[in-house]
C-alpha cells in the first residue's frame, strides 16, 4: 500500500474515519431543534436542484450544521442567486473548498 492521502489507497482508515465522522454527525443531530433540522433539509434539497452534483449532504456539528456540494457545477444561476440574497439574510454563510461548496447554518440557542 502506498503512502497516499486517496481514501482508496487508505483503505480501512477512510472507511473508519468515514464512520467516525458520520456517528460524530448523528451525536451531534441531536442537539439541534425540529426546526433547524428541517430548514437544513430544506436549504439540501433546493441546493439539488441549483447544482449538478456528485453528493450533496448535511453534516452535523457542535456549532453549526454543514450543508455541502460535492464537486458543483450550476444549473440554475438565476435561482441560485436568490436563494444566496435570502439566506445570507438568514445568516447563513458559504465557503467554497476544492471540494465543493460548503454552507453553514449557525446553532441557534
Amino acid at each position: 500500500m502506498d503512502d497516499t492521502t486517496n481514501n482508496k489507497s487508505a483503505g480501512q482508515f477512510a472507511w473508519a474515519a468515514r464512520m467516525n465522522a458520520i456517528s460524530t454527525s448523528n451525536m451531534h443531530k441531536q442537539n439541534y431543534s425540529d426546526a433547524q433540522k428541517l430548514r437544513a433539509e430544506q436549504i439540501r434539497l433546493a441546493l439539488e436542484l441549483v447544482y449538478y452534483h456528485k453528493k450533496v449532504h448535511n453534516t452535523f456539528r457542535k456549532t453549526k450544521i454543514a450543508i455541502k456540494v460535492e464537486n458543483p457545477r450550476v444549473a440554475d444561476r438565476k435561482t441560485l442567486a436568490q436563494l444566496e440574497a435570502d439566506w445570507k439574510a438568514e445568516g447563513i454563510t458559504s465557503k467554497n473548498t476544492p471540494q465543493g461548496i460548503i454552507y453553514s447554518i449557525k446553532k441557534q440557542k
